[in-house]
Formats: structure tokens, C-alpha cells, sequence
């Protein structure tokens, strides 16, 4: 069972950018945000990069999809502060055993991924080789489960 900070993450998935959950996300997140916008065959695409804080947000039509928290330092990225309370019995050290230990069986794995599924969306922890790299907070995947 998926428990701790993420659910505040996962609960703002499909938000729009005036709603009350998704403003929530960011006030507590603080830090400034660099905004990119795109259009792609037609559709808006925002990218919002908090890169102090060490998170980033994908918004398409003005609706939040994705969330990507970084658990490394990179060279255009903070670690986000908040691992050791995102998700329980996780932490930015955490090992694909450590996850699995923690969540139990994921719905997909594979080299560069585990995949969690809650009610709110995917909970995606993905590797950089043996090393943890970030939690993506997915509304859906492409590629199903």
C-alpha cells in the first residue's frame, strides 16, 4: 500500500492548474518555477520545473498528467528534500528490493522501472542502473500496465 507525502502528489494527478490540489502541491513545494511551453500536433504542453526543490510538472491542456521527483542531484537539479517522508519505508537509497519490500508486488518492472498503481494514478520509481533516479507520479501510461 502506497502511504506518506506521494498521496498528496498522486491526489493532485488530473488537476486543473486553477484547482485548489495542484496549488496546494506547489505552495508547499515553494521555490520558483520555470515555466516552457510547447505545442505538439496541437496540444499545449507546460512544463513547470521547480529545480531547487527538486521536482518537476508536466501539465498538457492545462491539466496536471505527470510529476517527476528527482532522488539524485543532477547537474540541472536539486534531490528533492522531502524522500524521506514521500513514501513509506522508501528513501532515496531505497534498492529495487528495498521498494519491493516496502510496496509489495508492482504491476510492471523492468530494467530502467517498477510501476505501483493506486487509485489516483502510477507511483513509477526508476533506476539509473542499480541507483534510484526519481518517483514519477504518472496519471496514465502509454505503454498500459
Amino acid at each position: 500500500m502506497i502511504q506518506g507525502g506521494i498521496i498528496e502528489f498522486l491526489q493532485a494527478l488530473r488537476a486543473r492548474e486553477s484547482d485548489a490540489s495542484f496549488s496546494r502541491v506547489l505552495e508547499n513545494l515553494g521555490g520558483n518555477a520555470k515555466v516552457d511551453l510547447y505545442t505538439d500536433r496541437g496540444i499545449e504542453e507546460k512544463f513547470l520545473a521547480v529545480s531547487d526543490r527538486g521536482v518537476d510538472f508536466l501539465v498538457l491542456e492545462g491539466v496536471l498528467r505527470t510529476i517527476f521527483i528527482y532522488a539524485r542531484k543532477t547537474r540541472s537539479h536539486e534531490r528533492y528534500a522531502g524522500w524521506p517522508s514521500l513514501v513509506a519505508g522508501i528513501d532515496a537509497t531505497s534498492s529495487r528490493a528495498d521498494i519491493q519490500n516496502a510496496l509489495g508486488e508492482p504491476i510492471a518492472t523492468s530494467h530502467e522501472f517498477i510501476r505501483y498503481r493506486n487509485e489516483h494514478g502510477y507511483l513509477q520509481f526508476e533506476f539509473d542502473g542499480e541507483t534510484l533516479s526519481m518517483a514519477v507520479v504518472l496519471a496514465e501510461v502509454v505503454d498500459g500496465e
